[in-house]
């Protein structure tokens, strides 16, 4: 190899307890070859992170990448398979046919979705999250404030989503992607206490459909809360799509050697 032409990179964070985190939930080292730089890279990286104080790193592997980045992560790495996740392929959409009938449902029921500028309609998807994590009773580690979404909107500037039913904001999505890339994320999604049936899976058929139009190859929509395939969330995704890809997960200690 030559390794003045090869590299590994790592975007991180630190958190206020001292660890090594990934701001976008998946990271790990993403490089332009399999080389052999996984220990040089590690080696810099916590050298880097000792000198802040990083005591640990914790980090999903991206579903897309995994394969490549365990390469870089075989030394002194115990990585572990935690759960599979739902992506679409958009040039063949093929929903479950319980899913596109409760879609079809809800359109006929007088449901429309729409894309919006999402810095004059946060709040609308701001109010439906509050309500859905209350009906949910969500747990405190997965609520966010609307001082976080306002961030997330600023520097990732996803695509906003909103479903009208009589006059009213019944459902809303935040879809991350940028037409350099080939595939979206679908990231929140939100929806009201008396929404109509069906308009959830409406509003991810409109999602799929708004970023195929505008480039992108797959939409990934995530796994379950856990690793149980009649996990009621994961159910409701690979109702879209047959296409799977797995989680997996380190976590190690920052010494630097």
């Amino acid at each position: 190899y030559d390794l003045k032409k090869d590299f590994i990179i790592q975007p991180v964070l630190v958190t206020k307890e001292g660890q090594l985190r990934h701001g976008f939930n998946f990271g790990g080292p993403i490089s332009n070859n399999p080389c052999n730089l996984g220990n040089i890279h590690r080696q810099q990286l916590y050298e880097w992170a000792n000198r802040r104080g990083v005591t640990n790193e914790y980090c999903t592997l991206n579903p897309f990448l995994w394969s490549e980045q365990i390469d870089h992560l075989k030394d002194n790495t115990t990585v572990q398979y935690v759960k599979e996740s739902v992506a679409i392929k958009l040039s063949n959409i093929k929903p479950r046919g319980t899913t596109r009938r409760l879609a079809t449902q809800a359109k006929n029921a007088g449901v429309i979705i729409n894309s919006y500028h999402i810095y004059q309609n946060l709040h609308h998807f701001i109010n439906l999250y509050e309500q859905t994590m209350a009906r949910k009773q969500a747990a405190d580690h997965w609520k966010f404030g609307a001082s976080w979404f306002e961030h997330f909107a600023k520097f990732i500037y996803p695509h906003l989503l909103l479903a009208h039913h009589e006059g009213k904001v019944v459902a809303a999505c935040l879809v991350a992607y940028k037409p350099v890339y080939q595939t979206a994320y679908y990231h929140f999604a939100a929806s009201a206490d008396n929404r109509p049936p069906g308009v959830n899976h409406m509003m991810v058929l409109a999602a799929a459909e708004m970023v195929k139009q505008q480039g992108a190859k797959y939409l990934y929509l995530g796994g379950g809360l856990t690793d149980r395939y009649d996990d009621p969330l994961f159910v409701f995704k690979s109702g879209f799509s047959k296409m799977r890809l797995p989680i997996w997960q380190y976590a190690r200690e920052t010494k630097a050697t």
